[in-house]
């Protein structure tokens, strides 16, 4: 067998492992939304040099959804600093296009910064409560969550 040949099977052999491999990654977190959870947690939080939680998430992929609920973004250093707990986090996308240039399009976001049942409590005790409910319109109309 010449040598090129057998640089090639290498070659070759080595691909299919590799490919291999990161099916066998992808898989792994696709079946384990823990596992999921938690790297998105260490990305985000590397990220923003902030401190990342997230409590619930959920995800599917036909069609493409996600949801996460519980999440709190804190400064690491200063207590009193940055602080931001969103409760309900839900995103419609889709992939729109020919196969070779398709883009993720976001169809419907949806985020709730604070739960039903603490409407009236924070009224109460005087608090200013800023709600808002995005839809992104879709080619039929507002997309319904």
């Amino acid at each position: 067998m010449q040598t090129r040949k057998k640089i090639l099977l290498s070659f070759c052999v080595g691909s299919v492992l590799l490919l291999l491999s990161l099916a066998g990654i992808i898989l792994y977190y696709y079946h384990h939304p823990s596992a999921t959870r938690s790297l998105i947690e260490k990305s985000l939080s590397h990220s923003t040099g902030t401190s990342l939680s997230i409590k619930g998430l959920s995800y599917s992929l036909n069609p493409v959804k996600i949801r996460a609920t519980d999440i709190i973004f804190k400064a690491i250093d200063d207590p009193l600093g940055f602080f931001l707990k969103i409760y309900d986090l839900k995103v419609d996308v889709a992939f729109k296009g020919p196969f070779g240039r398709r883009s993720l399009v976001v169809k419907a976001l949806f985020i709730a910064p604070f739960r039903k049942n603490e409407i009236a409590g924070n009224f109460a005790r005087g608090n200013k409560i800023l709600f808002f409910q995005t839809g992104l319109e879709e080619d039929n109309g507002v997309f319904p969550f």
